[in-house]
């Protein structure tokens, strides 16, 4: 994990994004059941809390595709560092991932 912020993160902004906007309309549609404002019973709210989730997913992983947050992230393949000197292994293994 990062500790200094210096980089940016785009895919944990994202997975926090997502987070976020979820709870709120979690939280939303409880308050305006719970206040009666609208009439659902849980199984209603259990489908709108459901279907929202998924739009929300499916929106932040467009963004992020649409942001290119590919690049910003360190390539298990070939990883570098900020100055683009490669990574080693403490052990000394062979950093290359193979599928």
């Amino acid at each position: 994990m990062n500790t200094n912020r210096t980089q940016p993160e785009p895919v944990m902004n994202a997975s926090y994004l997502s987070g976020l906007l979820i709870t709120l309309v979690m939280a939303g549609v409880a308050m305006l059941s719970g206040l009666g404002v609208v009439q659902w019973d849980t199984t209603q709210q259990s489908l709108i809390n459901a279907f929202v989730t998924a739009l929300i997913n499916v929106l932040i992983v467009v963004a992020t595709m649409w942001y290119r947050a590919r690049p910003k992230v360190t390539p298990l393949a070939n990883p570098r560092d900020d100055t683009g000197a490669p990574l080693v292994r403490v052990d000394g293994r062979d950093p290359v991932v193979k599928s």
